[in-house]
C-alpha cells in the first residue's frame, strides 16, 4: 500500500458505535485527523485527508486559507502539507451545465488554482495554476498554447476558456 484516502474527514467519528460522545466536534475531528497521520506512519503510506472547507470561506468569494477548514483546524496543524483548491469559476459553470444535456457538451477547462499552504520539511508553499475538466474531475497542466487567464482584473470573457 503506498497511499490511502480518506473522502471526508469530517464525516468520521473516532472510536467505535457504542463510543458516547463526550467530545466537542472540533475534538473529534482532530482526533481523526490523528488517527490517519497515525495509520500512515504504521502502515509507512502517504495518508490523504479530504476535507470541507466553511460556507463564509465560499460565500466571501476568496481564496480559502488553513482556518477555513469546517469543523476544527487541527488536521491542518497536523498535515505534513495541506494543498487548499480554489476555483472562482465553479458557481458559473452550474449555471451552463443546467442547459446542456451533459456536462461535457459544455467543453469547459477551468484554471483552478492549487494553493500550497503548508509544506513542512523545508518544501516550497505558493500557488500552482493547473487545468481542471469537471465533466472528469481531473487536473491536469494548462494546454499549451492556450492563454492563462488573468485574475488581476476581471475581463469580459470570465476566466474560464472553452476548449
Amino acid at each position: 500500500l503506498a497511499a490511502f484516502v480518506v473522502d471526508y474527514v469530517q464525516l468520521m467519528k473516532p472510536g467505535g458505535p457504542d463510543q458516547k460522545k463526550s467530545f466537542s466536534r472540533e475534538q473529534e475531528v482532530a482526533a481523526v485527523g490523528r488517527m490517519v497521520k497515525n495509520l500512515a506512519k504504521e502502515l509507512m503510506a502517504v495518508g490523504i485527508d479530504l476535507a470541507q472547507l466553511n460556507k463564509d470561506a465560499k460565500n466571501q468569494k476568496r481564496k480559502p486559507v488553513m482556518d477555513d477548514i469546517r469543523e476544527s483546524s487541527a488536521p491542518a496543524h497536523d498535515a505534513n502539507k495541506v494543498v487548499l483548491i480554489w476555483n472562482p469559476d465553479a458557481q458559473e459553470r452550474v449555471h451552463e451545465y443546467a442547459d446542456a444535456a451533459t456536462p461535457s457538451e459544455v467543453g469547459l477547462i477551468d484554471c483552478v488554482e492549487l494553493i500550497i499552504a503548508k509544506c513542512r520539511g523545508g518544501g516550497r508553499t505558493g500557488i500552482v495554476r493547473v487545468a481542471f475538466h469537471p465533466e472528469w474531475t481531473l487536473f491536469d497542466e494548462w494546454p499549451e498554447g492556450m492563454p492563462m487567464p488573468d485574475r488581476s482584473e476581471k475581463n469580459e470573457e470570465g476566466t474560464r476558456r472553452r476548449q
